[in-house]
């Protein structure tokens, strides 16, 4: 029987030991065993890294603090950025510089249905410093007079100029470091599990 060389396990094996291309008809370069190994290492990655940047960096600063997190890859609502303690839902914005201005902007969707999370995440990344502000999703300066969500939101830092500026820089100012919310809403979700309510569980766990 043929023969070929696999590239994973750096041995050679039988042909009916590989997969073959359905195009080209030939043998892949990793054997059946390899090949399956490698897709359980790409569900576990899956399940624990984010793939987005700012999300992942999120991810590692709720650990540090002893904050259990996760990628919302492995949450059963894809649209979750990030689930904290499995049940703590987290939508995750970076703020794109401008001038001195950041802007965090909303998608299209979630305009038109509102933030689906528990709380809300913005992040300011320079650099050599990162800044997290958490709130929760009613916070009035993300919506409109209407009570649409707005496309996106602007924050200049010691801006003071105009009502909806001071109010944003209030907001920021109060949210900035405010892990402590992420904590209150698991603990309001444990005691609605206490009193027999449902709660939603972001993450199969």
């Amino acid at each position: 029987m043929d023969t070929k060389y696999c590239v994973g396990c750096d041995s050679v094996k039988t042909v009916d030991q590989f997969y073959f291309h359905r195009e080209s008809g030939k043998p892949e370069k990793y054997c059946k065993a390899c090949k399956l190994e490698r897709q359980k290492k790409y569900q576990r990655r899956l399940a624990k890294d984010s793939g987005v940047p700012h999300e992942q960096d999120i991810i590692d600063k709720l650990k540090s603090m002893g904050i259990y997190a996760c990628s919302g890859k492995k949450s059963r609502s894809r649209w979750v950025d990030i689930v904290a303690f499995g049940c703590v839902a987290i939508e995750a914005k970076l703020g794109r510089k401008k001038n001195n201005t950041y802007l965090f902007t909303f998608t299209s969707k979630q305009v038109r249905h509102g933030i689906r999370g528990d709380v809300v995440i913005f992040m300011i990344d320079e650099g050599d410093y990162t800044q997290y502000y958490i709130f929760g999703r009613d916070e009035p300066v993300l919506y409109d007079m209407d009570g649409q969500l707005k496309r996106w939101v602007s924050y200049t830092p010691e801006s003071g100029h105009g009502n909806i500026s001071i109010d944003m820089v209030e907001m920021m100012d109060q949210a900035e470091g405010n892990w402590q919310l992420i904590i209150d809403v698991f603990n309001q979700k444990l005691q609605q599990l206490k009193r027999g309510q449902d709660v939603d569980a972001w993450a199969s766990i």
